[in-house]
C-alpha cells in the first residue's frame, strides 16, 4: 500500500485522549499495519451484488424513540 495512502488512514483515524504517548503509537502502529481494510473516502466503498443485511429483532420489541441530549 502507498505510505500516503497508510498515513492518511492513521491520521484520520480518531483516538482516545485518554492515552499514554506510548498506547497512541502503538495504537497508530497497529492502524497501519490495517490500513488496507480502511476506506479512505465513500468512493472506495464497493457494491456487493446480493448481499444482504438483516437484524433479528424478536416481535414486539419497543423502541426509545426520545432524543436525550
Amino acid at each position: 500500500m502507498n505510505p500516503n495512502q497508510v498515513a492518511f488512514i492513521v491520521k484520520k483515524v480518531q483516538y482516545s485522549d485518554n492515552l499514554m504517548a506510548n498506547e497512541h503509537r502503538q495504537a497508530e502502529t497497529l492502524v497501519a499495519s490495517f490500513a488496507d481494510i480502511f476506506a479512505g473516502s465513500l468512493s472506495e466503498v464497493l457494491l456487493v451484488p446480493g448481499a444482504k443485511h438483516m437484524l433479528n429483532i424478536p416481535e414486539g420489541t419497543t423502541f426509545n424513540l426520545k432524543v436525550h441530549q
